[in-house]
Formats: structure tokens, sequence, C-alpha cells
């Protein structure tokens, strides 16, 4: 048996947001790879300017609680930190925000790490005379802490119906083998002393999903199939949504309707 990780190994770990939920409107956004250039699409595929409200929270919110930035060496463009994180900061320059002036106007005056027990990350910074924090990370997680939703007519209570379809519209995606990411926020008078998960990662406002695509390596398909001939079992370990897995997994031959995927808390539960 080969147990062997997904992003970068399986997958190029290229990541790029090609589409945004908020507002109730899944939005697209063109081009790939790390180049800032590409237009925003509405759900009728009619090109338009980034102009929604929560469309534009979504590029700030992921630009200002990402630490990645994006440099250009005269051949192209790179990304230095975390591709996930590089990837909002290549949306946001799509949509006109960049790291300098973003930071500029809202720098950062607190944070929460991320850590992969939580699977969030939240930073805290000035704006609208007051502070407003930003909390990014894996949609189950961060939809359980949020007690209200961002709609077209501002912030409402998140009913069980709409956080229903929020659940059902991120397994949809992760479904088509794409990464899915949640952005939520929360308004504050000043900065908590000491933020913490128990104070500050509460009663927060959901703002959308970033959508990405990290493309299978082709070599990785042809290694599945020369390890199966041999004799060799291969299993992929991520911390992606199940659907997300099982389906690059299936593109990759290495899964098949029908078998099974096992979750971290699943495989807690097991015995020796």
């Amino acid at each position: 048996v080969i147990c062997s990780d997904k992003t970068g190994t399986l997958t190029k770990n290229e990541m790029t947001v090609n589409s945004i939920y908020t507002g109730g409107s899944l939005f697209k956004v063109k081009g790939s790879g790390y180049r800032p250039e590409g237009c925003f699409l509405d759900q009728n595929g009619d090109e338009i300017e980034p102009t929604v409200p929560s469309l534009q929270l979504m590029l700030l919110g992921g630009l200002l609680s990402s630490d990645a930035s994006l440099e250009e060496d005269g051949q192209g463009y790179e990304i230095i930190g975390d591709p996930t994180e590089g990837a909002l900061v290549v949306v946001a320059a799509k949509g006109g925000l960049e790291r300098e002036q973003a930071e500029k106007e809202y720098p950062r005056v607190a944070e929460i790490p991320f850590d992969s027990a939580r699977k969030m990350m939240t930073t805290f910074h000035p704006m609208g005379g007051g502070v407003r924090s930003f909390t990014k990370g894996a949609p189950d997680v961060l939809l359980a802490r949020c007690s209200s939703v961002l709609t077209p007519k501002g912030s409402e209570p998140m009913l069980p119906a709409v956080r229903t379809l929020l659940v059902d519209t991120n397994a949809q995606l992760a479904s088509q083998g794409q990464r899915v990411l949640a952005l939520a926020c929360r308004r504050w008078q000043a900065v908590p002393s000491q933020p913490t998960t128990e104070n500050s990662e509460q009663d927060l406002t959901f703002v959308g999903f970033f959508v990405m695509q990290d493309p299978a390596r082709p070599e990785a398909g042809e290694a599945v199939a020369v390890a199966s001939r041999a004799g060799i079992r291969t299993v992929m370990i991520t911390g992606d949504h199940p659907r997300t897995a099982t389906a690059i997994a299936g593109e990759l031959d290495m899964w098949r309707t029908g078998e099974g995927a096992l979750t971290g808390a699943e495989l807690e539960r097991l015995d020796e």
C-alpha cells in the first residue's frame, strides 16, 4: 500500500479561484494560474465589474486574512507563501485590490493564527469607524460558528433553512472536485483584549465561499496505474472535503463509485 498526500503530489498545487458564492449568487472568475488577469461573470454568464458589496467584501476579506504575496519575477508570477492563500491574493488583484494599498488602509492589528485543529484563522482590521474581523476556514467548521448571513439586503439571522442551503451548496461544489473555503466576518467597537477562538470566533456573519480548482498532475494518473499493475494499492490522504477528495481520486482512477472514503472523525473512532 502507498499512502500519498494530495495537494502538490497528486495535484499541481496551483490553486486558482474559479468562482465565488456570496449573497445567494455564484460569480464565475476567469483566468488561471497566478497571473492577476481575468474577469468576473454573473450567473447569466455576463461580464460584470466586481462592485457587488458582498463580492467586494469577499475579495477584501480574503486578501486581508491571508499571509501570501504575489510577485513578478520578469518571467511570470509566483506566490510566496501558502498556495491557497495565494489564490485569494490573485483573485483580489483581478478585482483591483492590491495587498500594499489594502494593508495600508486596513492594517492588521491582531490575529488568531490558523491551526489544523480549528481549521480556521482570524484577523482584525480598523474599518468603518470600528474594527472588523475576518475569519476564513473549512466551511463545515465555520458555518457552525455563524449566527447570521450576509444577503443583498444586509445581515440577516441564520435560519435553519438557510444553514441547510449553505451546507448543501458546499457539498455540491466540493463534489465537482473543487476546494471550498468559507469566509465570515464580525463587527467590533474595539479589538477584544487577548482574542481567542472562544471569545472572537463565535456569532459570526457568513459572507461566502471561495471555490478553487487544483488540477490533478497528468503524470500522477500514470503513476497510480503503474502501482496498480504492480499489485500496489494507492490511498489518498487529504484535509479536503470527502467529496472533493473522491472527485480528484476518481479522476486519477484511485477511487470508483461505491468505494469508501474515511473522514478523520471516523478514523478516530476505529480501534487498533
